[in-house]
């Protein structure tokens, strides 16, 4: 073992090896969120369709998605690690960039994170209801990736 003048020798490898959270700042981490989320809602759609979950249900369903989502993309989950100044400091400033025709002036940034995940919710929705294949599932979650992580061209 080469050793160092400072610690005569005790140089280690002291990074954590301890398993991480996901990090919501990973662009692979937030679609396969997101895709999850659009399979969940086409799978509560068919359930729909066949009788099996009311109106109130899907209702109440999207409801609680987008609480989840709003908490997450704020960086307010402990189940998920973020980015520092990303979550949702950095996220809530690319969406008021974005959303030029929207005013999001005078919300806190939680907020405009909550927006934004309001803004998901209604285009899973809408793809749901027009081209649930998995194809159009994974471009909605993908598109909505780049968007939450800050990819260059959201």
């Amino acid at each position: 073992m080469s050793s160092c003048k400072r610690c005569a020798g005790g140089c280690r490898d002291f990074s954590s090896k301890a398993d991480r959270a996901p990090n919501i700042a990973s662009i692979d981490v937030v679609e396969g969120i997101l895709l999850k989320a659009a399979k969940n809602m086409r799978a509560r759609a068919e359930a729909f369709a066949a009788g099996e979950l009311s109106e109130a249900d899907i209702e109440a369903a999207n409801r609680k998605l987008l609480d989840w989502l709003a908490t997450t993309f704020a960086g307010e989950n402990p189940h998920f690690e973020t980015t520092e100044d990303w979550n949702p400091y950095g996220l809530a400033q690319l969406i008021r960039e974005k959303a030029e025709e929207v005013d999001l002036s005078g919300l806190t940034d939680a907020a405009v994170v909550r927006a934004a995940a309001s803004w998901f919710v209604a285009d899973a929705v809408e793809t749901v209801a027009s081209t649930p294949d998995d194809a159009s599932l994974e471009a909605l979650a993908a598109r909505w990736a780049a968007g939450f992580t800050g990819m260059p061209d959201f």
